[in-house]
């Protein structure tokens, strides 16, 4: 069977034109199937997934490496807890904020203020 592909997104499969995608897994919907490069993967079956922020700050699952996604321990049926937070991707508990960077900047913002304070600047 042949796909239309976004990515590793199926946007639908097709007769002509497309990448040769093989038979898709039995009760499996587009939602959940995706293309590693070699075959037909259901994210169901995955421990880690890519996410990247979709239109409207959706979280978009991959099964591998996109420009601009960011690598989360979880599984396709933690997607629900998923959140995309002023542009950062985090889980359902805000602590546990996935982008690295946002946590680097609030570590060198504490810094920042802690030695405006040693000078009396603060």
């Amino acid at each position: 069977m042949k796909a239309i592909l976004d990515g590793d997104r199926i946007v639908k499969f097709c007769i002509d034109g497309g990448v040769e995608v093989g038979k898709p897994p039995k009760g499996v919907g587009l939602e959940r199937l995706r293309w590693d490069g070699k075959k037909l993967v259901d994210l169901a079956t995955l421990t880690n997934l890519w996410v990247t922020i979709g239109k409207g700050g959706v979280p978009q699952l991959h099964a591998v490496k996109q420009k601009g996604a960011v690598r989360v321990e979880a599984t396709y049926k933690d997607r629900k807890k998923l959140r995309v937070e002023n542009g950062l991707l985090t889980t359902a508990a805000p602590a546990k904020t996935v982008n690295r960077e946002r946590l680097i900047q609030e570590k060198l913002r504490e810094i920042a203020i802690r030695e405006l304070k040693k000078e009396g600047k603060l």
